[in-house]
């Protein structure tokens, strides 16, 4: 990993993130309301999509590392931890009956840190 400041490397992380999730959307929508596809099919292409872009900017742009096999693996394996913590948590507030506002909060926060944290210290690791 080349050496970039950690504040630097969090704020492209985050921008990343925010193009993630916009592309996510909007495949999500064309696939939906222009090619009919099922919600189901649109949300599995789009993931691909966007899971793919946010690998292949942060590899380059957040990490500065040059992308491979192992790094992309590792990148989903902890995109399926994400998953894992975004469930929990929305069980969470289901079970104990919190507000979508809080529950959105929360997982928006804690997945969004550790997957940086895990990206930073196994999947662009050396």
């Amino acid at each position: 990993m080349k050496t970039i400041k950690p504040g630097v490397q969090v704020t492209r992380y985050a921008l990343i993130g925010v193009c993630n999730t916009t592309i996510h959307l909007l495949i999500v929508g064309l696939l939906t309301w222009f090619a009919e596809f099922n919600q189901m099919y649109a949300n599995v292409i789009a993931y691909i999509v966007a899971s793919s872009f946010s690998f292949w900017m942060n590899t380059r742009w957040s990490f500065q590392i040059r992308p491979g096999a192992r790094n992309y693996a590792r990148f989903q394996l902890v995109s399926l931890f994400g998953l894992i913590v975004n469930a929990t948590l929305g069980h969470l507030g289901d079970h104990f009956g919190w507000h979508i506002a809080v529950t959105v909060f929360l997982i928006g926060l804690t997945v969004s840190v550790i997957s940086f944290l895990l990206h930073r210290s196994y999947t662009f690791s050396k």
